[in-house]
């Protein structure tokens, strides 16, 4: 290679990121501080999706981060605003309408989508979001979606019509209780 003047090829090095931009919709109000003093101060959400045999299915999570617990999630063949407003119903459903409630989510079109920020508006809920790109902003989530795929998911294929499969995944399988118990602290009431 000297002989001939050539010289390997080497990778890019990345330069750091800046951080994302802020949300036209909502500040990033909860700057990575998901310790919640009370219970339904504080609720994150994310949105991941996992392969079954019929294509994609996409899962939405809502975690409380006092209790560390799930308390709503919803699925959908598609990613429209109604996978997010449907975890968020199911959550206000079964907690109840909570007063001063922080909602933080990712930059995602679900969660800036103007039915989904009526929602957050009719519920008295104040909306949070992450910096565009800034995965550490909503790692609470990343966490527990690293961990289901990782402890559920990895190597099996899903049938979109047996859905008691995932439900079981989400809502209280004893591998949830496991992977909410070392990373996001969530398991399913």
């Amino acid at each position: 290679m000297r002989e001939q003047a050539l010289r390997a090829r080497r990778c890019r090095r990345g330069l750091p990121k800046d951080h994302g931009e802020c949300s036209a919709i909502a500040d990033n109000l909860l700057d990575r501080q998901f310790q919640a003093d009370a219970p339904n101060r504080k609720w994150v959400d994310d949105v991941t999706c996992i392969r079954t045999a019929e294509g994609w299915l996409y899962v939405a999570v809502l975690g409380e981060r006092y209790s560390r617990r799930i308390v709503g999630w919803s699925m959908h063949s598609s990613m429209t605003s109604q996978l997010a407003a449907g975890a968020l119903m199911m959550a206000v459903w079964r907690r109840g309408r909570p007063q001063e409630l922080l909602h933080h989510s990712a930059q995602c079109s679900q969660s800036t989508s103007e039915h989904f920020q009526c929602l957050l508006n009719e519920q008295g809920i104040v909306c949070n979001m992450s910096r565009a790109g800034e995965v550490w902003d909503n790692s609470a989530m990343e966490s527990f979606f690293r961990r289901l795929k990782t402890e559920r998911t990895a190597r099996k294929v899903y049938r979109p019509r047996k859905q008691d499969q995932m439900c079981s995944a989400t809502s209280g399988g004893s591998a949830t209780r496991r992977v909410g118990a070392r990373h996001l602290g969530t398991s399913v009431r």
